[in-house]
């Protein structure tokens, strides 16, 4: 779909600009099925790969902000699209990735335990974005 491939090509605005007009589509119930997790996904994905500038500096705002856009939609019972554990790692990356050293590494912590607290099992992937996090701010015993 014209979703998945702006987010394996890593343009996130235009990723999100197609899961928008995905959302009005659903909201005029033109779909088939209405966007789920996996499709919002896609935007944090892209997120994660941008490697356009101008949007690597608002990644983790933008996926922060976006996993809080998840929840509310979730909880409103307008999409099944409440995040799992590919939502939380996408966010901890852009932190991890595209964020001050000092402050991704509590956040990406801050972005875990909150995983956690939703009852989501973390993955390989999640543990070592974590302990990445903490170890490009040189704080080992964080790990």
């Amino acid at each position: 779909t014209r979703l998945m491939a702006w987010s394996r090509a890593g343009d996130a605005e235009m990723t999100a600009r197609v899961l928008d007009d995905i959302i009005v589509l659903a909201g005029k119930n033109d779909l088939d099925r209405p966007p789920q997790t996996r499709e919002f996904n896609a935007v944090l994905q892209a997120w994660t790969k941008t490697n356009i500038p101008e949007q690597q500096r608002l990644a983790a705002t933008r996926c922060d902000q976006f996993l809080q856009d998840m929840k509310l939609l979730a909880a409103q019972g307008r999409f099944r699209c409440q995040p799992d554990v590919y939502s939380y790692t996408a966010v901890m990356t852009t932190h991890s990735r595209f964020f001050t050293k000092h402050y991704s590494a509590r956040r990406c912590q801050e972005i875990f335990i909150e995983m956690r607290q939703h009852g989501i099992v973390a993955d390989s992937k999640t543990y070592s974005i974590l302990m990445d996090a903490w170890k490009q701010e040189n704080n080992p015993e964080q790990m």
